[in-house]
């Protein structure tokens, strides 16, 4: 059984897979290469919804989540304009530089494509190994920041466990 705020992440994704319709995109994952994977043996986590028929690919910056690249969000890498999706979901309150990994997703997303962005709202302080915990995010908050990277707003949420955000760049 999931959690309260991890089911709700999985709602979001559903309804913004419903409206993006994604074929053949290229998508970043960050932070859930350590999901297990489905009985299928695919990826866990926002494979179900973003996977099949696209690349997926996942990114994290520790090494013993196994994903696709090991990078930091503030400084990945990649080129710019490279994916058609970032996912960036349940990471930010992990991020020290909230703006600094905004400003990258908005470099690393394609023109005229999309980035998911979340945060944990009123959820418990969850540090873990290699993972401090520094942030709650509000709506307000969050779309600051996005329009300051360059992202115009799609859709916007607050509930009482989440912030997400589709933004488009």
């Amino acid at each position: 059984m999931v959690s309260p705020l991890r089911q709700e992440v999985f709602d979001f994704m559903e309804k913004y897979k419903n409206m993006l319709e994604p074929e053949g995109w290229d998508i970043l994952d960050v932070g859930t290469a350590g999901d297990p994977p489905r009985p299928d043996g695919k990826p866990g986590g926002n494979y179900v919804y973003f996977g099949d028929n696209n690349v997926y690919k996942t990114l994290d910056c520790s090494e013993q989540f196994e994903p696709d690249y090991v990078y930091d969000l503030c400084e990945t890498g990649f080129d710019d304009n490279e994916w058609d999706l970032v996912i960036v979901s349940q990471t930010l309150e992990h991020v020290f530089d909230v703006q600094k990994a905004i400003n990258e997703t908005y470099r690393i997303v394609r023109k005229g494509k999309f980035a998911i962005i979340d945060c944990p709202w009123m959820y418990p302080y969850h540090a873990e190994y290699n993972y401090d915990d520094y942030w709650r995010i509000s709506v307000p908050a969050m779309e600051i920041m996005c329009k300051s990277a360059g992202f115009d707003i799609v859709d916007s949420s607050q509930t009482d466990l989440l912030t997400t955000l589709l933004v488009r760049k």
